[in-house]
């Protein structure tokens, strides 16, 4: 059973660090955009494309979760003290 948690557990920080660098290849090559404001009359700059917002969230997420998921890795390994 410790085996198949630790494997579930590095499974978890794995599909994180792909989604982290989905989402952050996908952000970066968005170049300049504007989500609104005053800011576009000012400068001739596009608005953002759909969904970019959405994925600096999902980088969030995906940091905790393979922060979280990392964790336990190493506590599931780990012998009780008693």
């Amino acid at each position: 059973m410790k085996t198949f948690l630790r494997t579930t557990a590095a499974f978890v920080v794995l599909a994180s660090l792909a989604v982290f660098g989905y989402c952050l290849y996908r952000t970066v090559f968005t170049v300049d955009c504007v989500s609104g404001g005053p800011y576009l009359s000012e400068v001739d700059v596009p608005e953002c494309p759909t969904g970019a917002s959405a994925r600096v969230w999902i980088m969030q997420g995906a940091v905790f979760t393979g922060v979280c998921a990392g964790w336990w890795f190493l506590l599931i390994g780990r012998r009780s003290a008693a």
